[in-house]
């Protein structure tokens, strides 16, 4: 997800999503259902007013970040998504977008942060490391756009995710799973119920994720909210949609913990605190209760995959090409 530049950033170019001559749904479209190539909240003529980055919820999640009423602010968000009326008939299938291709397996399927706007695009610079190696693809969820239907339960969310896991070809060998933040809970719940089918992903990588209810995720969530709101590019995709989706996504994962061990998982760590509302503030301790390694990378929350994305995700990289799971199988 876009953050704050430093005057250390790397200069690695963005890469453009890959469109799929097989698929339509690779290249991010909004309810009308056209192609959208530059980041908007919505293109339609008479867009819905819950696409628009103003109103009741997105107020509330402007003030979050200054009154620290966070919990409080994401279980009225939680009631707004049980207002919304579901499309009949459609499930809540993710969306999916390519952003590297290459000839090395295995590839990576990424879940994006599930704080709004929960877009593909927060793995645009950390994509650089892998272009032209490995197939990088981002499974976005569905909900945080108008008119898109959001998961019943956890159990509809991940069964979802799955299957449009499955329905992407991604080589020989099973991906590795890819989370940040709170995308980190996604990746590893998906992981067990691939492991429970009988095919185990080759590894996981979770980016500076808490568990759910930490007291450090709480800690971490009031700059976190703070910061987005009035972060050029991502203000303007908080629509009122994608805040309600928030509070359901986070209701869905509320009392998930993570189980058994699901294959070598690394944890990436943020080396920088995110000093919105403390200066000079402690970097929240970050632990992970399943075997794993862990390392550090530069950069707080945000600019660890915006500023310093290349960097994080060449870090990654050598992992998966020196003592991770390639070196295992």
């Amino acid at each position: 997800m876009p953050g704050p530049d430093t005057d250390h950033a790397d200069t690695a170019p963005v890469p453009t999503p890959r469109p799929s001559a097989s698929r339509d749904d690779e290249v991010p479209r909004t309810r009308t259902d056209r192609p959208i190539t530059h980041l908007t909240a919505h293109t339609a003529e008479q867009p819905s007013p819950y696409d628009l980055p103003h109103g009741p919820l997105v107020t509330l999640f402007r003030e979050a970040g200054t009154t620290g009423k966070v919990n409080e602010v994401l279980r009225l968000l939680a009631a707004a998504a049980d207002l919304r009326d579901p499309p009949a008939g459609a499930s809540p299938t993710p969306r999916r977008t390519f952003f590297a291709d290459g000839p090395v397996g295995p590839a990576l399927v990424c879940f994006p942060s599930l704080i709004a706007p929960a877009h593909a695009y927060q793995y645009a610079r950390f994509a650089t490391a892998f272009r032209e190696r490995r197939g990088l693809l981002v499974l976005a969820p569905s909900g945080y756009t108008c008119g898109e239907p959001l998961p019943a339960t956890l159990r509809e969310f991940i069964d979802c995710q799955v299957t449009a896991l499955r329905d992407s070809y991604l080589g020989d060998r099973p991906p590795v799973l890819v989370g940040h933040s709170s995308g980190g809970w996604v990746a590893h719940a998906i992981a067990e119920a691939l492991a429970q089918q009988g095919t185990p992903p080759t590894g996981v990588v979770l980016l500076d994720t808490f568990l759910p209810d930490s007291p450090e995720l709480s800690a971490l969530q009031t700059g976190l909210f703070a910061t987005l709101a009035e972060t050029a590019g991502i203000a303007e995709l908080t629509t009122e949609s994608a805040l309600s989706a928030m509070g359901r996504h986070h209701t869905l994962f509320r009392n998930w913990r993570p189980g058994a061990t699901v294959g070598p998982t690394l944890l990436v760590r943020a080396t920088d605190a995110l000093n919105t509302i403390t200066p000079n503030a402690a970097v929240p301790e970050l632990s992970w209760p399943t075997r794993h390694e862990a390392i550090n990378v530069p950069g707080n929350h945000l600019t660890m995959m915006s500023t310093f994305g290349p960097t994080t995700g060449r870090s990654v990289e050598s992992w998966l090409s020196g003592q991770g799971p390639e070196q295992q199988s």
